[in-house]
């Protein structure tokens, strides 16, 4: 990966070395949807929640929303959401095993 003189990455030169390609849009989404939730600056800069919403392992909206239960001292509640919202509903199938219940 290349990066500037201020040794900064620019975010469209991640896409290079991946297996499958990512469109430019689907690039420009992404960065648009950081800038959303302030975790990019308009320069496409890591602004501090950025930064932490990097070390989290979970989506950037629910990371956000953990950083922010922690500042406003209301995480227990805000840890039973995110939870909840992190993983897939048990009462959906997917469709490979609808057809094979519907097939029965």
């Amino acid at each position: 990966m290349a990066c500037d003189i201020n040794g900064k990455y620019e975010v469209a030169n991640y896409r290079k070395p991946l297996i499958t390609t990512i469109s430019g849009l689907q690039v420009q989404n992404v960065a648009e949807f950081l800038k959303m939730i302030e975790a990019l600056d308009e320069k496409k800069n890591l602004t501090n929640l950025g930064k932490y919403l990097s070390m989290l392992p979970v989506d950037p909206k629910l990371g956000k929303m953990l950083i922010m239960g922690a500042v406003y001292r209301c995480l227990d509640p805000i840890l039973t959401v995110v939870s909840g919202l992190s993983v897939r509903d048990p009462f959906l199938l997917p469709q490979d095993k609808k057809d094979e219940l519907a097939e029965k």
